[in-house]
């Protein structure tokens, strides 16, 4: 008696194990890639012209072109500041 108890409880925590281990399987096929994928721009980090923060270009307030470089910005007013005068920020 003993015995099938074992044999039963080795099955149900065998079979829980597996579903586990293919649950954690396919939600990790689901995880977007890390890398660009072809149609997507990498995201890269910048420095804003103004203040001198580091930012990602995805997540800029805004950006702006002088010289046929686009600069980009932590926040709308730098950007504005910028256009102002951008010889003053670009070295």
């Amino acid at each position: 008696m003993k015995r099938g108890i074992v044999v039963l409880l080795a099955l149900v925590l065998g079979t829980s194990t597996l579903a586990f281990s293919a649950a954690q399987e396919a939600s990790q096929k689901k995880k977007p890639e890390s890398k660009a994928t072809a149609g997507q721009k990498a995201t890269q980090k910048v420095k804003d012209p103004v203040c001198g923060m580091e930012i990602d270009t995805k997540e800029a307030a805004g950006k702006s072109t002088y010289k046929g470089k686009t600069y980009y910005f932590c926040a709308l007013s730098e950007k504005e500041q910028f256009e102002k005068d951008p010889a003053k920020y670009v070295k």
